[in-house]
């Protein structure tokens, strides 16, 4: 499971990252890393919550230092509770993007199993 997490956390980082691809995937990257998580496990529902949890732990130190790159760049007078605000939000985000792509991907993988 963690393995899988993993996976769908690096494809929700790809999705975003690629610049030409970016402002089209960000919105709905962390729906196809838990998509794909989720299918490569047969994910239930508890291992989807599991899965959606995992993918925003990862991610929440990239989101966190972006934010305060950013932060630092632009000079933004709200420091560290804006860090904390947003850095929260997106968390909350991606995991419960997650959540619905691996609850989905397992969903479907298990009936095309049987």
């Amino acid at each position: 499971m963690l393995r899988s997490s993993l996976i769908g956390a690096f494809i929700t980082l790809a999705l975003i990252i690629v610049p030409l691809v970016h402002f089209l995937t960000v919105w709905f990257a962390s729906f196809l890393g838990g998509f794909v998580a989720g299918s490569r496990i047969y994910a239930d529902q508890a291992t989807s919550i599991k899965i959606g949890a995992i993918m925003s732990l990862v991610l929440v130190v990239p989101i966190i230092g972006i934010i305060y790159i950013a932060n630092t760049i632009f000079s933004i007078k709200a420091g560290f509770s804006l860090i904390f605000v947003v850095s929260l939000l997106l968390t909350l985000y991606v995991g419960g993007l997650g959540i619905l792509g691996a609850s989905l991907g397992g969903s479907i993988a298990r009936k095309t199993k049987n």
